[in-house]
């Protein structure tokens, strides 16, 4: 938020849209907050990451879920919508490109309405990343990043 401010014509617009993202009711806190993760750890972004992990585990967000994302493991055992919002961005982050088994999947696990607003909070979180990066967003002093 503080970087937006630089740009004032953007700030009520960003937040406005920002916080219609966080409040979708066809994907809930906890997906939300997945998909804001899944992001950040995609960019390796510490100060997004470390922000919202908070958030997550405040949204009921499973802490193996967090740790799967943290750690890069496998999705293997994990609730099916949380595998495949997780696979979504491993792929569109990695390869930068989606396979259409995945995306097949992730529209019969989610719908597709909610499924392209998943892919608009990892699209408006990949441009948060990219200004904390730019702008080199740093931590509160003592808050050690919960990102490796």
């Amino acid at each position: 938020g503080g970087i937006m401010l630089h740009s004032p014509a953007l700030v009520a617009v960003h937040r406005a849209y920002n916080r219609a993202l966080r409040t979708l009711p066809e994907l809930g806190p906890a997906l939300t907050e997945l998909a804001i993760l899944v992001t950040a750890r995609g960019m390796d972004q510490p100060f997004e990451w470390t922000t919202h992990e908070p958030a997550a585990r405040a949204a009921g967000l499973d802490p193996r879920t967090i740790e799967v994302v943290r750690q890069r493991l496998p999705v293997d055992g994990l609730a099916p919508r949380d595998a495949i919002v997780i696979t979504l961005g491993r792929e569109v982050f990695g390869t930068r490109r989606v396979r259409p088994e995945t995306y097949a999947e992730a529209e019969r696990l989610l719908g597709r309405h909610a499924l392209v607003s998943l892919v608009a909070v990892m699209a408006s979180y990949t441009g948060t990343a990219v200004l904390l990066t730019v702008f080199d967003q740093q931590l509160p002093p003592g808050t050690p990043s919960t990102l490796p």
